[in-house]
């Protein structure tokens, strides 16, 4: 059983629920955050396409903004796409796209542009009163703008952050990969795990199949803050920490969080202790015999650590 899944983690956590910011929500939580939606979380939504916002979950756990993120208190051009999943500030870049395959720009066309209202990070989080713990940014090459206004959150609250980048200017002015990455390094943040979040095959496969690769177009960052920023650590954050970096597949960063806590009282001690010691007994859990074959054994080499069911997937 995954730390944040647990009724131990319910217990100690329910006067200052993991805070789930999410920036570009159309279509709520995926996998097992979905699964430890039950009152455990607190989830701050961003949808600016009001179509999107208006089918997110609301109730006291759930706010739902149906206004955009971006690094002022301002108003922006949303460029409403075919598909509205694809809609984005920054305009799609169509001397890129149109090296790339129909399927990849088509959706992106813009259909009309809306003034919306922007805030930032940090102007909720003190608005509303609370840290937030995890940021999850998936808003078509605005994420570098939504990091910059979520600096003093970042520093102070932020323990992990999920963004959607792109390693191409899939639109017009954005800031690719490496400018997110050497940002959430600036901040005390550490990459931890990168995955393939869109690679695209060249527009002269539409009419001529050819057997090969598609190029990289964009990945997923996790990133974590460093462990310098470890310090002190009280019962509940180090609890809420410890259980991102568990449903990511990290129990041996999920333990090293928690041995960082500065605990109080015996009920927090044991509490923690427990996390652990069950985080401890899952690594030792025996596993299946090698498989025979050298396509099970190479399946193998890549397989991902954890229990599929309950960690979370870096795509989203």
């Amino acid at each position: 059983m995954a730390i944040l899944l647990s009724d131990a983690f319910r217990v100690l956590t329910a006067s200052e629920p993991l805070t789930y910011l999410d920036a570009g929500a159309r279509g709520g939580l995926e996998g097992p955050w979905r699964e430890a939606d039950d009152g455990r979380l607190r989830v701050i939504s961003f949808e600016p396409d009001a179509s999107g916002a208006g089918s997110l979950k609301k109730d006291g756990n759930h706010i739902v903004l149906a206004k955009g993120l971006w690094n002022a208190e301002t108003e922006v051009d949303l460029h409403i796409a075919e598909v509205g999943s694809t809609s984005s500030v920054h305009p799609p870049n169509w001397r890129l796209l149109e090296r790339f395959r129909r399927r990849h720009g088509d959706p992106r066309r813009t259909l009309r542009t809306e003034r919306v209202a922007c805030t930032t990070v940090d102007r909720v989080a003190a608005q509303l009163g609370v840290g937030i713990d995890f940021l999850k940014l998936d808003t078509q090459g605005a994420e570098y703008e939504i990091l910059e206004g979520a600096r003093d959150e970042m520093q102070r609250n932020v323990f992990a952050v999920l963004c959607e980048t792109w390693t191409l200017p899939v639109h017009a002015g954005q800031k690719l990969t490496h400018e997110v990455w050497a940002y959430l390094h600036g901040l005390g943040f550490e990459v931890v795990q990168a995955s393939v979040a869109a690679a695209w095959q060249h527009r002269i496969m539409d009419h001529e199949p050819l057997d090969g690769r598609p190029q990289l177009t964009g990945l997923d960052l996790l990133a974590f803050k460093a462990p310098s920023a470890w310090r002190q650590l009280s019962a509940v954050r180090a609890t809420k920490w410890a259980a991102i970096a568990e449903l990511y597949g990290y129990p041996d960063i999920a333990v090293e969080v928690l041995e960082a806590a500065a605990t109080q009282n015996d009920e927090e001690r044991l509490a923690l202790s427990t996390f652990t010691e069950a985080l401890r007994a899952a690594a030792l859990a025996p596993v299946r015999p090698p498989a025979v074959g050298f396509f099970r054994r190479l399946l193998r080499r890549f397989a991902r650590p954890g229990n599929a069911k309950t960690e979370a997937k870096l795509h989203y």
